[in-house]
């Protein structure tokens, strides 16, 4: 039981990482798109951008 419990509050923890990283990157797109503008992002990752959105 200990052990399941364990695991649970892990993949509980990896599942809220998961979220916040993602949010972290979306903010850095918004922010990154904001000031650099659309066209020079594609520069930097040339089919991410179209490919995520």
């Amino acid at each position: 039981a200990r052990l399941s419990g364990k695991g649970n509050m892990f993949s509980m923890l990896y599942l809220t990482m998961k979220n916040l990283w993602f949010d972290i990157v979306q903010l850095f797109k918004q922010l990154r798109e904001h000031y650099f503008g659309g066209d020079s992002s594609n520069l930097i990752l040339p089919n991410q951008n179209h490919a995520t959105s």
